[in-house]
């Protein structure tokens, strides 16, 4: 399943590193994409104070991790023996041989790391609770906007419950 990630903040899929815990990763994605749904269409579409929203995905995270070490180590001799040479003098053949022994010695090390880490959403649910009083048009509108950015892959759950009165005046939302 492929999201779109316009609502999903993009600095948490960067916090996937070996020092975090995935599980706090997730939580953080679901309550920051929470928050983008409440500020961004609930408040502005339901008005504020009027529902809540709660977000709750399924990730599938996949972790690869290669090391490839390259090294080498070489190692050249060279030995050169030089022939007996007659003396002028004599058919007696003197036998000198001088060894010249070159070496050379190179080592070479290479180590390349890498690590990758994929994100897959395999579920994304959304449970929208609302005040009693406000009419279906203006939840319908929420299940459109929702629907359009998500395209299929979001289950809406609306539930109606009795939202504070004095909460809603605090927050300076008429009743409809």
């Amino acid at each position: 399943m492929k999201l779109a990630l316009s609502l999903l903040p993009f600095i948490a899929l960067s916090s996937w590193c070996a020092e975090e815990n995935p599980a706090t990763s997730i939580h953080r994605i679901e309550v920051e994409t929470a928050d983008r749904i409440q500020s961004g269409i609930l408040n502005p579409v339901l008005g504020v104070g009027r529902s809540s929203v709660f977000v709750r995905l399924g990730l599938s995270v996949e972790r690869h991790f290669e090391n490839s070490d390259k090294g080498g180590k070489g190692r050249t001799t060279s030995t050169k023996f030089q022939k007996p040479s007659p003396r002028p003098e004599s058919d007696i053949y003197i036998s000198s041989t001088t060894e010249i022994v070159q070496e050379a010695q190179q080592v070479k090390s290479q180590t390349e790391e890498r690590a990758t880490t994929s994100l897959r959403y395999t579920s994304f649910d959304a449970v929208i609770l609302h005040d009693v009083n406000i009419p279906p048009k203006r939840l319908d509108a929420v299940r459109e906007a929702l629907t359009a950015i998500y395209k299929s892959e979001i289950n809406l759950t609306f539930k109606e419950i009795e939202f504070n009165r004095e909460h809603r005046e605090r927050s300076g939302t008429p009743p409809n």
